[in-house]
């Protein structure tokens, strides 16, 4: 159910990393189905009752998404706004592909791993030079997934590239990119 026991050092849900993100769910229709298929969606409980609405041939009336929906393979944008447990920690946006986790926390701190050399998300990438590019194109897509962020999220997208949590401790010269970006 996602729920995490240690991982990361981590209790309870909400946390934007595969052991509490990935859960298996198995389906079985009936007599006639197109037989098995792996797929491996981002989905929320609420699209359960979408697919199983949209299965029985009903109008969806849920928030959900079905998962016989046509979606975005290039990744899905996750939000965490609020924790019902007592451990405490900030919001975030996240964009989850295949290979790959970019999260950016209220705090502005910064993750990114690659699936493909790091299967259980132990070594952050984000300051890694090999993976600027690809930092940087995820950062702009959960930017733009996130460009109305929760209340209480913070700003998000407003700190400067060379925050120490990126890598680096000094600012870098004024001809340098820099970009800021605020949402109020």
């Amino acid at each position: 159910n996602g729920y995490m026991h240690g991982e990361h050092r981590l209790d309870g849900k909400g946390y934007p990393y595969l052991k509490s993100t990935n859960v298996p769910l198995v389906v079985r229709w009936g007599a006639g189905s197109a037989g098995t298929v792996d797929d491996r969606l981002t989905i929320a409980n609420v699209d359960i009752h979408a697919t199983i609405l949209q299965a029985a041939g009903l109008p969806n009336t849920s928030a959900g998404t079905s998962m016989l929906a046509d979606r975005n393979s290039n990744g899905v944008p996750l939000y965490a706004t609020e924790s019902t447990s007592r451990v405490v920690r900030p919001p975030f946006c996240a964009w989850r592909t295949r290979e790959e986790l970019f999260v950016r926390y209220g705090t502005g701190e910064e993750e990114f791993y690659d699936y493909r050399v790091d299967p259980y998300e132990l070594d952050n990438r984000v300051a890694d030079p090999a993976y600027t590019t690809r930092v940087d194109e995820l950062r702009g897509r959960a930017r733009a997934a996130c460009s109305d962020p929760p209340p209480g999220f913070g700003p998000t997208f407003d700190l400067p590239r060379w925050h120490p949590v990126r890598g680096g401790t000094t600012p870098p010269p004024p001809d340098t990119d820099n970009e800021k970006v605020s949402r109020a």
